[in-house]
């Protein structure tokens, strides 16, 4: 990512109505090469295809990210496990390339994904990575979108992953683990909200109280969104393009604030003052008619929900004009005993960019995950093994290296304590490598 805190990006993202999918953060389209020089892409430009396409509003992006781990202390298996994707996307925008404004884009994208999953091996609630998952090679992602009033209303309908814009993490990229990397993991348990990759039919529409070409934004905005509930997307659908509807539909929405957010990515702040952003935001997302059933009775019942409040903020900046400082963010979400294993999350975690003065596109976090076992769980344990389950903690430290524009490198150390709330399994250590590479 550039050097531009992440929370930014994504808040840029939301006010654009963004294409990008959030669990990938080295997905950010760029025309050029930056305004010093560098190069963004590890092959750059060949024969200037990319710049010449990007000024018909044609972008593509193609990039390989890889997390290699190992369960340290405290695991089910010892042995070591790395797990790649490697993704490509395109966007048009169809106004540069006809010339005429109609606000409509296009977005897809498609992945390969293999390796060992180091999730199992460890055991936990919250997984130690935030992508590693099964074997696909698949369309995650196509859409079409409309915009009106300069970017105040978006309306957008094709196949998405629901947890892109629902219940996601503002710093992301800042993390490694799961439920801080990408979004709680136990949205899907409680309502089949589905994720990257694992698309599905859906419509979506926002509208914001701010328009496109805002500078700073100051505002509200609302969205909301109908997925088809699919429970075996990867079964249903194997590779994304079949568009198939199954189940029951899955509607999630979310109202937000926005305090001093830039519009773009790279939007530099202010030079005569200090800049403090932020976003409030809170959803729900329900399945009116899933399948669900009690792990303590056996009993299935139909619908469940899952609601969730986030905040992301600003809190200390080192100088003006530059976003070198300390950002904070918090998530709780909720969902009912009966219907989810994990029926609680929280999360929190701090990330200062630039702590080395010259290094300012780098990041230090540190990160703390709490997933508490549903009542109607930890008593089916008891009288199956005889213990009740508990909370597990897990608390994570990633420091995030912009080595290039084009390659990130991120170590992280994940200690983790009563895995998967059980009592008899007190601690375990997870180290590992986050690679990003944008081709």
């Amino acid at each position: 990512m550039p050097a531009q805190p992440l929370v930014g990006a994504l808040i840029g993202a939301l006010t654009l109505a963004s294409a990008c999918p959030a669990q990938s953060h080295l997905e950010t389209n760029y025309a050029d090469a930056g305004t010093d020089g560098a190069r963004l892409y590890l092959l750059g430009d060949p024969f200037g295809v990319r710049s010449a396409l990007a000024h018909k509003g044609i972008t593509f992006i193609f990039e390989s990210i890889t997390d290699a781990m190992g369960v340290a202390h405290g695991g089910l298996s010892n042995q070591p496990a790395a797990y790649t994707r490697i993704r490509g996307t395109i966007d048009i925008d169809f106004y540069k390339l006809t010339g005429t404004d109609y606000g409509l884009s296009f977005h897809a994208t498609g992945l390969w994904q293999t390796g060992d999953n180091i999730g199992p091996k460890l055991g936990s609630y919250a997984d130690p990575s935030g992508f590693a998952s099964v074997h696909v090679f698949r369309m995650d992602s196509f859409w079409l979108q409309k915009q009106f009033a300069d970017g105040a209303v978006t309306l957008r309908a094709g196949e998405m992953a629901g947890w892109d814009f629902f219940g996601n993490q503002e710093y992301g990229g800042s993390f490694t683990i799961e439920p801080l990397s990408y979004a709680p993991n136990n949205i899907f348990g409680a309502t089949y909200l589905t994720f990257n990759p694992a698309g599905v039919p859906a419509a979506y529409v926002r509208l914001q109280s701010f328009r496109r070409d805002e500078r700073p934004v100051r505002g509200v905005y609302a969205k909301s969104a109908v997925f088809s509930g699919n429970k075996n997307p990867y079964q249903q659908d194997p590779t994304g393009l079949h568009y198939v509807f199954a189940n029951s539909p899955v509607i999630a929405s979310e109202a937000g604030y926005l305090w001093d957010a830039p519009t773009d990515p790279d939007q530099p702040p202010p030079g005569d003052r200090k800049v403090y952003p932020g976003i409030y935001r809170f959803g729900g997302i329900v399945n009116y008619n899933g399948i669900f059933t009690d792990p303590l009775t056996g009993q299935v019942t139909r619908g469940s929900y899952l609601y969730y409040f986030m905040a992301a903020q600003a809190v200390y900046r080192a100088e003006a004009g530059s976003n070198r400082g300390l950002d904070v963010t918090f998530a709780y979400d909720n969902s009912p005993n009966s219907t989810n294993q994990q029926n609680s999350m929280i999360t929190a975690g701090a990330v200062y960019h630039g702590i080395i003065r010259r290094r300012s596109m780098d990041q230090l976090s540190f990160g703390f995950v709490s997933t508490r076992t549903s009542n109607a769980s930890s008593q089916a344990n008891e009288l199956l093994l005889g213990y009740p389950l508990g909370w597990e903690k897990a608390y994570t430290l990633d420091y995030r290296a912009q080595i290039k524009p084009y390659l990130v490198l991120q170590p992280t150390v994940q200690y983790f304590n009563t895995i998967a709330g059980n009592p008899y399994r007190p601690s375990g250590v997870v180290i590992g490598l986050h690679t990003g590479l944008r081709f």
